[in-house]
This record gives C-alpha cells, structure tokens and sequence, in this order.
C-alpha cells in the first residue's frame, strides 16, 4: 500500500509510483522533492546511498530525508499499519 505523490494538484493518475526495489527509491524521492519544491533549483537536492540531502541555501541547513516503504504489515513501534494519508477528492 502507497500513497502517490502528487505536487501541484496533479491527479494521481499523473503522478509517478514509488518503485518496489530499495536501489530506485532514492532516485525517486529525489525527483518528487524536486518536483514539489518550485522554489527550490534541483541542485539542492542530492542522492545519498539511503537518503536525499536536502540543502537550503538561505540558512545553510541541510536535511536528510530518508524514505519509508510500507508493507501493510503491522508496525513494530506502533502496532498499526502504516496507512497511507487520506487524499481529499477533487
């Protein structure tokens, strides 16, 4: 189960799946940050070997954001499932 990024208002059918493989998840994330963040050249953006460094220019920050597949299964720390967030209809 997964949730669809889409910036911009985008349908989901426009938006691009995560992929199923940990190699192309990266990558991926990095393209949708990248997408969603307009303000932002991609440049800030930058691929790790598990994580996207993301660089803010203005104070020189950087955040490394990891991405989370989820497998439905029930969540060692939480005893739920990771569901994903609710999307509002159009």
């Amino acid at each position: 189960m997964f949730h669809l990024f889409c910036p911009n208002g985008r349908s989901q059918g426009d938006c691009a799946a995560p992929p199923t493989s940990d190699h192309q998840l990266v990558p991926w994330l990095a393209d949708r940050l990248c997408e969603a963040n307009t303000n932002m050249g991609c440049d800030q953006f930058v691929e790790n070997k598990h994580s996207v460094t993301v660089t803010f220019k203005g104070s020189g920050l950087d955040v490394d954001v990891v991405p989370v597949l989820c497998s439905g299964a029930r969540e060692h720390s939480t005893n739920r499932p990771c569901d994903p967030p609710a999307v509002a209809a159009p």
